[in-house]
């Protein structure tokens, strides 16, 4: 076969593959789901301590003081705040009956959170809430010299 021979019979090959049918890729897709859950959920509990400052056993009146309690939760929790006392709402003093009886109430300062729950709605974001409670011990109740305190804990329910 001569040069020429080869040339023309390379041509008339990459014609005729150039013009042979096209086969088409075929497809086929599916689909899958990525999915989460966020579940209810509360992940701080902070509270600040309440100093009465001096107690008057001969006195007139209430001391008072204020805690905020700082609660952060997920978005969309909703939940109660309960407190309870170390010593039946009491602050304990040097003697077994050296009691001064004190309330704490609910923000608003009307509802009494030692008797009751504060049950709060689906937070609308993730970010703390602090809520007030103001503690009360009324003077006069007959009680010795000496250092005097409770305990209270916070519990959030959710």
């Amino acid at each position: 076969m001569n040069r020429i021979s080869k040339i023309l019979l390379a041509a008339a090959v990459a014609t005729a593959v150039g013009f042979a049918p096209q086969t088409q890729a075929a497809t086929k897709t599916g689909t899958f789901i990525v999915s989460a859950s966020v579940a209810k959920a509360c992940s701080t509990v902070t509270a600040t301590g309440v100093d009465l400052g001096v107690y008057d056993p001969t006195g007139t009146g209430d001391k008072t003081g204020t805690s905020t309690i700082a609660i952060k939760c997920v978005k969309g929790t909703d939940y109660t705040i309960g407190l309870t006392s170390a010593n039946s709402w009491s602050l304990k003093g040097p003697g077994a009956s050296d009691l001064i009886a004190y309330k704490i109430y609910q923000p608003g300062g009307v509802i009494d959170w030692t008797a009751s729950t504060l049950a709060v709605a689906a937070v609308t974001n993730s970010a703390a809430i602090n809520y007030t409670a103001t503690v009360k011990a009324t003077q006069g109740q007959d009680v010795s010299v000496g250092a005097y305190s409770d305990t209270v804990t916070v519990t959030v329910t959710y």
